[in-house]
């Protein structure tokens, strides 16, 4: 509850005036609801004090004063509804936006470690699930708590006797509800958890279709969907036992039987007046509808604080590479880059803090054919009880705190010239791409600098810097959008003649003007109605009309046909000359023309020279040359 009041107020923080309408109205309504039946006593009282045939002088004026009342009542509850909804309504856009930002903020490495589909799941539950509840809180069970506590004060002053049996029925109710989820909570979370995790499976699925569909793999698909959600249904079979037990206990038949029964016994004696008596079964409704709201909500409620709390924890993932206070830009680039015994940890770089998340863990138990408990007492290797060599264990959180260092580069030490072309070249896992993403900034160094013409990387401003760099990955993926837009991803201010012009140099424009509608087609989620080589193509022409200063090129050429390649060595050279580039390339020929290679392997530098000099002081080099097969080096 306090995770949820917090975020709310996190919102409503940001619109004073509507909030301010709603204290006055609640207030306002409070009151009204307070008179209703205070108005309504008198009238009864009045009509049960009727002598023969004759009506009260002033039975009339309470009358009308009476449905008055019910008349305002109506209005001012039509009217605090519609400010209720305008106040979620706003909140959930501004929660929506929030989580957008703090998704586009999220480091790469954050976005690698988790599933896009169940991010967006998780966002998207919170969000529903926070109109909901605040809704209710506000509109129902606020105003009628207010007004169920003012009237237990009257009611008191009422009748004591009777008002007391009433709070004890509440206070057993209270109790009974304590018990119940206390029972229910743990489970509810599971399933909570495991529901995530179908949606994040099913996301997986539909983006990895080809590789399901050559594998044969829709049955084996389909059965692991099923193992997750007949364990999710069977934890739901429990959570519900508990529930059940609540619906078993209706409030308002306790309480109108409690009032009926003891009001009509204190009547008799004379100790309760029939008006007094109605005064009392009508707080039962102002008395239950918050009670009921609850009850309504408290099957799901730990699953709707669940989705909350996870899409809180989304929303406020923390940044490790964050610009420094008073974050700067430079005027100009020359491109003079020196790397300063740069070493760096993807430990240390956030990824056990989000890779292992609580549902994944448990879809891995299930998948693996064990329950998490049966897993726990098997010392299953995936769950989160690690064996120690001397017997003892450790926890995955404890290994979250203080996770081990392991160095994917380390102790990087050499210096570029401005406009120097630089290719990095060493076997799969020797760092070659880390030492890319290093240069653009998506992770930062755990030990050592980076510098551009002699300022620190991480003295600079993030995105003025990225912005400066043009980088082209082996793979290549693009927005659901048409051609010219996915080009003018770069530089959204691009007239469409740039944007032709760019394509032309990346050997696009060909592909280009014989697609259905020219530029103006829309080539599919990831770019999945263009081949791979088409996708590599715009994204040069992206990075051309970029204009970066720093050029990063990671297997740039690799998906193209030599054909198709010679027509875009043409635009990558047009590209990197006169820019400082770093070139991932295993193609001979591409290696050949930069002016120095620099050879990484088990994440150490171990040699950087020209390739003519490599061939005759680097082994590790000359082997890959000679292995080399179709222009390519060996791995």
């Amino acid at each position: 509850m306090r995770l949820l009041l917090s975020t709310l107020w996190q919102q409503f923080r940001t619109l004073p005036h509507l909030v301010w309408a709603y204290v006055v109205l609640t207030l306002g309504l409070v009151a009204v609801w307070v008179a209703d039946p205070l108005l309504g006593q008198r009238v009864i009282d009045s009509v049960g004090s009727l002598e023969s045939g004759k009506l009260p002088e002033n039975f009339l004026q309470l009358f009308g004063v009476w449905m008055g009342v019910s008349v305002v009542l109506c209005l001012m509850q039509a009217l605090h509804k519609y400010l209720c909804w305008r106040i979620m309504n706003r909140s959930y856009i501004r929660f929506m936006q929030e989580s957008y930002r703090s998704v586009l903020q999220m480091d790469v490495i954050q976005h690698l470690s988790r599933r896009a589909g169940a991010i967006i799941k998780k966002i998207d539950n919170a969000s529903d699930t926070l109109w909901d509840l605040g809704f209710q809180i506000f509109e129902v069970i606020i105003p009628s708590s207010i007004t169920g506590v003012i009237f237990l004060v009257i009611a008191f002053r009422v009748n004591a006797p009777l008002t007391g049996g009433i709070a004890v029925m509440l206070a057993a109710y209270g109790i009974a509800l304590w018990y119940v989820t206390m029972k229910a909570e743990p489970l509810q979370k599971r399933v909570s958890r495991l529901w995530v995790s179908v949606v994040g499976r099913a996301y997986d699925v539909a983006t990895n279709i080809l590789p399901v569909k050559s594998s044969a793999a829709e049955a084996r698909e389909l059965e692991r969907m099923r193992a997750l959600q007949n364990r999710a249904f069977s934890l739901q079979i429990r959570a519900d036992r508990h529930w059940a037990t609540l619906e078993g206990i209706n409030m308002f038949i306790i309480l109108r039987a409690t009032i009926i029964g003891g009001g009509l016994a204190l009547a008799v004696g004379g100790h309760l007046s029939l008006g007094e008596l109605f005064f009392f079964l009508f707080i039962v409704f102002r008395l239950v509808a918050p009670i009921e709201v609850i009850g309504a909500f408290l099957p799901k409620w730990n699953e709707k604080m669940e989705k909350v709390r996870m899409g809180v924890q989304i929303a406020s993932l923390p940044s490790m590479v964050q610009n420094r206070p008073g974050a700067k830009t430079l005027p100009k680039i020359s491109g003079a880059m020196e790397f300063h015994d740069v070493s760096f940890s993807y430990s240390q770089a956030g990824t056990m803090s989000v890779m292992h998340d609580d549902e994944m863990e448990e879809e891995m138990d299930i998948l693996h054919g064990h329950t998490p408990e049966e897993c726990k007492d098997m010392h299953c290797p995936h769950h989160p009880h690690v064996a120690m060599e001397d017997g003892e264990t450790t926890t995955e959180e404890e290994t979250r705190k203080d996770p081990p260092r392991r160095y994917a580069l380390q102790n990087i030490d050499f210096s570029v010239k401005a406009g120097e072309h630089i290719a990095f070249v060493g076997h799969s896992g020797s760092g070659k791409s880390t030492l890319a993403s290093l240069i653009n900034r998506f992770y930062d160094v755990t030990e050592g600098a980076i510098t551009i013409d002699g300022s620190d990387l991480r003295d600079l401003d993030m995105h003025w810097w990225r912005g400066s760099v043009g980088l082209v990955l082996q793979d290549n993926t693009m927005f659901n959008d048409s051609i010219i837009e996915n080009i003018r991803y770069t530089r959204a201010d691009a007239t469409d003649a740039e944007v032709f012009e760019a394509a032309k140099r990346a050997a696009a424009h060909a592909f280009i003007e014989h697609m259905p509608e020219g530029y103006r087609t829309v080539i599919g989620e990831r770019g999945i109605k263009l081949s791979g080589g088409e996708r590599q193509r715009l994204a040069i022409a992206r990075a051309i009309l970029k204009k970066p200063s720093i050029v990063l090129l990671d297997e740039a050429t690799s998906a193209l046909d030599s054909i198709t390649e010679r027509s875009v060595q043409e635009g990558i050279k047009e590209l990197i000359t006169g820019r400082t580039s770093f070139i991932i390339a295993h193609r001979l020929s591409t290696v050949r023309r930069v002016d120095r290679i620099a050879i990484l392997e088990g994440g150490h530098l171990i040699a950087l020279a020209p390739h003519e000099e490599l061939l005759k002081t680097c082994p590790v080099y000359k082997e890959m040359v000679t292995l080399q097969s179709h222009g390519l080096l060996a791995e």
